[in-house]
């Protein structure tokens, strides 16, 4: 096929991640991408050998530009998503979606009905640790599942300054959740199915940012399996992921392995794939766009998963169980 030619806004910190994957994608081809601090421009063109754009509207006039992958912070994600649709190019948006339900909405609307592709980076679901954890609940492996738990933390919090966007609540609602947690989330919905109902606590205990910094979530799922998802962002990084059932228990951490305890109490571990889970997203990107095809996350995936962490913020402001059709209502 064809490399479709997409330019990049926000092309520092995860931003140069994404870029590096597009570099990398054979579907994809970088023609230029922007950043607020002109440095980091240069720095793109001497090594990428790209063209130079000095504004994101410039780079959405261009039209040779394909298609957009937006990095920016989560706060500009709705501006740019929908200003790039506006100009009738593909969108490919880092995770959250956005942090407010009806920007979210209107992002997709926006997609839509100006024809093309939207795409949401959630990528945790795609490691080969998760997809293996999918195969064994699906070929009943584990027995009925009852219970799951996850948890994607780190120390960031303790690090913040008031020069970051993550500093602020108006910018990073509910710090780690939205940052973080909102991995899990989307990783759960992919094993389980979707949520129904949710309760958590949400508070500030260490960060000096004006955000919280530790959340404890218990989600139930339509299936009534009940499920935790901790983020925190005071303390050494975590990343891990549990699913408990009648017939097995599974585990996932940060390495490569799976550990499966039966209910015999025999135990394996099982290897699984190393994938790199950047490039195989903006890979499915190019490939959507070039064909047509929708993506694994789009709007719709990302809305839900951003629904549960709304609901986890009003459910911890009122101190009750919250419905995501509530929060999606």
């Amino acid at each position: 096929m064809e490399a479709v030619k997409v330019g990049v806004i926000g092309i520092t910190g995860f931003g140069g991640r994404i870029v590096k994957a597009v570099a990398e994608a054979p579907e994809l081809e970088l023609i230029t991408g922007f950043s607020r601090t002109p440095q980091s421009r240069k720095e793109l063109v001497e090594e990428y050998k790209c063209k130079e754009v000095s504004s994101a509207e410039g780079l959405l006039g261009m039209d040779e530009i394909e298609a957009v992958l937006i990095a920016t912070p989560n706060h500009m994600h709705g501006e740019y998503v929908i200003k790039a649709a506006q100009a009738g190019k593909n969108v490919f948006v880092d995770k959250p979606i956005t942090n407010e339900i009806a920007e979210a909405k209107e992002c997709i609307a926006a997609c839509k009905e100006a024809g093309v592709v939207l795409q949401v980076g959630h990528n945790s679901r795609r490691s080969g640790r998760i997809r293996r954890l999918k195969k064994l609940i699906d070929e009943g492996e584990l027995g009925q599942v009852i219970a799951c738990e996850a948890n994607n933390s780190h120390a960031g919090g303790l690090k913040l300054t008031k020069e970051r966007w993550r500093w602020y609540n108006d910018k990073c609602p509910s710090g780690p959740l939205m940052q973080l947690g909102v991995h899990c989330i989307d990783t759960l919905h992919y094993l389980l199915g979707p949520v129904k109902e949710v309760s958590s606590f949400i508070r500030k205990l260490a960060t000096p940012a004006e955000i919280d910094d530790t959340t404890s979530t218990i989600l139930i799922f339509q299936s009534g399996v009940v499920g935790h998802v901790g983020a925190y962002y005071a303390c050494p990084s975590v990343k891990r992921t549990a699913v408990f059932g009648t017939g097995g228990n599974a585990y996932v951490g940060a390495n490569r392995h799976i550990l499966l305890v039966r209910a015999d109490r025999t135990e394996e571990e099982i290897e699984t794939e190393q994938v790199n889970t950047i490039l195989e997203e903006v890979r499915e990107f190019g490939r959507c766009v070039r064909e047509g095809k929708r993506p694994e996350v789009g709007g719709e995936e990302a809305l839900l998963a951003l629904a549960v962490v709304r609901a986890a913020i009003k459910a911890s402001q009122g101190k009750r169980t919250v419905t995501v059709e509530e929060i999606l209502q």
